[in-house]
């Protein structure tokens, strides 16, 4: 209303501003919580971007806590020797923390796995761009040695 103070407003500018000295001044990949209490007149609200080791997305009141992806080691370590094995250990890297949520964290929650990436990354093909991007597209060349991967694995643990 003209004229009037708007306490949602003053809400939703505290938070952005708290959003944006968290996101130019820690490392991304640096959880951070923020908890403030912010009040404006009758108004009161708790800004928790983080809830302890998850990840709280509210869903009309209710709230889904996706557990973080933590490989089982032995599984890791096993899944890294056949990719040694297939594409050799010079093509093989440990990939760098991720903020994201992988439903596959639920599975890791029940059973011991481990969770790998497949480079696709092929300037020749046009496959240049991260997944999630509207320009990627994927090199459908290295499908034959994501299968063999996943066979190998399977296979070995017969």
């Amino acid at each position: 209303m003209q004229g009037s103070d708007d306490p949602v407003l003053a809400a939703a500018t505290a938070i952005i501003s708290l959003q944006n000295i968290i996101s130019r001044e820690v490392d991304p990949f640096a959880p951070q919580v923020i908890r403030k209490q912010a009040a404006v007149y009758q108004c009161s609200a708790e800004i928790d971007s983080f809830g302890g080791d998850t990840i709280n997305i509210p869903l009309g009141g209710d709230t889904i806590n996706i557990p973080p992806i933590i490989n089982a080691k032995l599984v890791y370590e096993h899944a890294m020797g056949i990719a040694h094995e297939i594409v050799g250990e010079e093509n093989t890297r440990l990939a760098s923390i991720s903020m994201g949520s992988e439903d596959f964290a639920f599975y890791l929650d029940k059973v011991p796995g481990c969770f790998l990436f497949l480079g696709i990354r092929n300037p020749r093909t046009g496959s240049i761009h991260p997944p999630h991007s509207p320009y990627y597209k994927i090199d459908e060349d290295i499908l034959p040695i994501g299968a063999a991967l996943h066979a190998t694995f399977a296979l070995s643990l017969l």
